[in-house]
C-alpha cells in the first residue's frame, strides 16, 4: 500500500482487534503515530472498544494489555488535544479498577493539565497509590502551566521531599522553575537554584537553561548571564535563551555580540535563534547586519520559516525599507497570520493605512484567521492615519465576526482615532459582544 491515511490505519487496527490480536493492533497504532498520522474520533472509538475486551482484564495481561491500551490512547489524546476521549478513557480506568494505577494516571494527569483542568488533575493525583516521581512531576507541571506563580509548585515540592523517599530529578526542578515567572517568584527561584547546586543535576544542560529562563522572567539579567556561563555543555537553546533575555530587556547591542560569540563557539543559527538576532537589528536599525542575517536565512532555507520570515519583514520595515519588506512578504510560500501581522505592522509603522487595509483584506481572502495582534496592527494603522470609520469597522469586525475580546491597546487605538477626528466624546462599542 503506497500511502496509508487515518482511514486505512484505523481499518487495520480494527481488523486486528476483531481477530483477537490486541498486541498487533497496538503495534499498528504506535506505528501510525510514529508516521505522524493523527488519529481521529473513529480511531479512538476503536481503541476504547478494545478497553472493554474481557481478555484484557485477565491478571496476566493487565500490564501489557489493558494498561498499554489506556496509556497509548491517553498519550495520543495529549498529542491531539482530545480531552473528550481522554475523559472516556478515565471512565474506563474507573470501570476496570485502574484509576489508582500510577503508570496510566500520570499520562491522564498530563492531559488534564494541558487543558487547565486542575481540579480533575488534583483529584486524580491524590487517588494514585504509590505515586512515582513522574506523577509528582506531572502535578507540579500542571500548576506551573497555569502561570499563577510559584506558591503551589513549591508546596508540592516540599510535600514530595517531606513525605517520600523519591529521588528528585532534574525534570522536577525544571517544572518548579517554570512557575517562577515574575519578580515576586525570585526567592523561590533562588531556593531551587540552591537545591540544584547541591544536587547531582547541576551539570544538566536542560536544568541550566531553565535557570537562565527563570532569572530572565524575574528580571535578573546579571543572574541569567551567570547561570548561562555556568552551563558546561551549552546547546542552541542556551544561546537562544540568553540572546532573547538581552533583546527583551532593551540590550540589543549586547544581544548581537552574543550572536557573534555563539558563531565563534561553533554553533550555527536555527529557526529559533535567528529571529532573535534579526529582531535585535530591528531595534538598532542595523540594516547592514540584518541583511547579512537575511542572506544566511536564504542560504540555509530558513527564509520560508514563518518566524524567520516575519522577523525579516519587520526588520526591513523598521529600518525604513518597505520595498524589501514587500519583497520578502511576496516570497512567502504559505503565509500565516504571523507573516500578515508583520506586514500590516510595517505599513502601520510608515503611516500607510490603505496598504495595511489591503493586506488585511488579502489575509481574509486567503482564509487566514486574524488574531488580536492582527487587529491591533490594522487598528493602529487606521487610527494614526485618522481613518475613524475604518478604525470603528475593524473594531466591530473583531467583536462581532471573530469574537475576539478587545484589550486596552485596542481601545486605545479607537480612542486615538476619535481624538484625532475631534470626536473624543463618542461612545465606545460594547466589549461584551466579543468572546475570546
Amino acid at each position: 500500500m503506497p500511502h496509508r491515511n487515518v482511514v486505512t490505519w484505523t481499518t487495520l487496527i480494527s481488523s486486528h482487534l476483531r481477530n483477537g490480536s490486541v498486541p498487533k493492533a497496538f503495534e499498528m497504532f504506535n506505528h501510525m503515530r510514529a508516521m505522524d498520522e493523527r488519529p481521529n474520533e473513529y480511531t479512538f472509538s476503536v481503541l476504547l472498544r478494545a478497553c472493554a475486551i474481557p481478555a484484557l482484564w485477565d491478571v496476566g495481561l493487565q500490564i501489557h494489555g489493558l494498561l498499554h491500551v489506556l496509556s497509548s490512547t491517553l498519550k495520543a489524546c495529549v498529542e491531539t488535544e482530545n480531552l473528550n476521549t481522554g475523559t472516556q478513557v478515565h471512565g474506563q480506568m474507573i470501570k476496570n479498577g485502574h484509576q489508582n494505577d500510577c503508570f496510566v494516571a500520570s499520562v491522564l494527569l498530563t492531559l488534564y493539565a494541558s487543558f487547565g483542568e486542575l481540579g480533575d488533575a488534583e483529584k486524580l493525583f491524590r487517588r494514585i497509590d504509590d505515586k512515582d516521581i513522574v506523577a509528582w512531576n506531572s502535578m507540579i507541571l500542571a500548576h506551573a502551566r497555569l502561570e499563577q506563580g510559584s506558591g503551589c509548585t513549591m508546596q508540592l515540592l516540599q510535600e514530595l521531599r517531606r513525605t517520600t523517599f523519591l529521588q528528585i530529578q532534574g525534570a522536577t526542578l525544571i517544572a518548579v522553575l517554570k512557575s517562577c515567572d515574575n519578580e515576586s517568584d525570585l526567592p523561590a527561584g533562588r531556593q531551587i537554584h540552591s537545591l540544584i547546586v547541591k544536587s547531582s543535576v547541576s551539570h544538566h544542560t536542560l536544568v541550566g537553561n531553565a535557570l537562565v529562563h527563570m532569572y530572565s522572567e524575574c528580571g535578573q539579567i546579571g543572574d541569567a548571564f551567570k547561570a548561562f556561563v555556568d552551563i558546561v555543555w551549552k546547546d542552541d537553546s542556551s544561546w537562544s535563551s540568553i540572546i532573547g533575555t538581552y533583546k527583551q530587556n532593551g540590550m540589543e547591542s549586547e544581544a548581537l555580540e552574543l550572536c557573534k560569540e555563539m558563531l565563534a563557539e561553533g554553533f550555527t543559527f536555527t529557526s529559533y535563534s535567528l529571529p532573535l538576532c534579526i529582531s535585535a537589528c530591528s531595534q538598532l536599525s542595523a540594516i547592514h547586519v540584518g541583511k547579512q542575517f537575511h542572506v544566511f536565512a536564504i542560504k540555509s532555507g530558513y527564509n520560508h520559516d514563518v518566524y524567520v520570515g516575519s522577523s525579516i519583514i519587520d526588520m526591513y520595515a523598521k529600518c525604513g525599507s518597505m520595498e524589501e519588506s514587500e519583497k520578502v512578504f511576496g516570497e512567502q510560500l504559505e503565509p500565516n497570520e504571523v507573516i500578515y501581522n508583520a506586514m500590516i505592522y510595517g505599513y502601520a509603522h510608515h503611516g500607510k493605512a490603505q496598504q495595511a487595509i489591503e493586506v488585511f483584506s488579502k489575509l481574509e481572502k486567503n482564509g487566514v484567521i486574524p488574531n488580536h495582534i492582527t487587529f491591533l496592527a490594522v487598528l493602529s494603522a487606521c487610527s494614526h492615519a485618522g481613518y475613524v470609520e475604518d478604525t470603528l469597522h475593524f473594531f466591530t469586525l473583531m467583536l462581532q465576526k471573530y469574537k475576539i475580546k478587545p484589550e486596552s491597546e485596542h481601545y486605545s487605538c479607537l480612542v486615538d482615532a476619535y481624538g484625532r477626528a475631534g470626536k473624543a466624546g463618542r461612545s465606545l462599542p460594547n466589549s461584551a459582544e466579543g468572546r475570546k
